[in-house]
């Protein structure tokens, strides 16, 4: 894919999201029942903009998000020990921070 930008010609071997937004991520795997995101995100990204999502390894889990706090996610399971994959989404407070 070819995409120009600031005159200049670039060809990237992979497509991502291409649009306005400013948006940060983590992923990860956790066998906890909290994900704790980066101090940095606690001024730099809108905490009520967050996605969070998470695909359970093994056995069925009844995986949930039980509340967000702060820079903490709280999961909860049917009484099985969490393991899973997550991928947290966030807006950047300020497009600035890109620069």
């Amino acid at each position: 894919m070819k995409i120009k930008t600031n005159n200049k010609i670039y060809d990237l071997p992979y497509v991502g999201s291409w649009n306005q937004e400013n948006t940060v991520f983590l992923r990860g795997r956790t066998k906890e029942n909290i994900i704790t995101l980066p101090e940095d995100w606690t001024d730099q990204v809108d905490l009520t903009s967050l996605t969070v999502h998470l695909t359970q390894v093994g056995a069925d889990q009844k995986l949930i998000i039980k509340r967000i706090q702060g820079r903490e996610i709280h999961l909860q399971t049917n009484g099985l020990p969490v393991d899973a994959y997550f991928t947290v989404y966030g807006e950047l407070l300020d497009s600035a921070l890109l620069d």
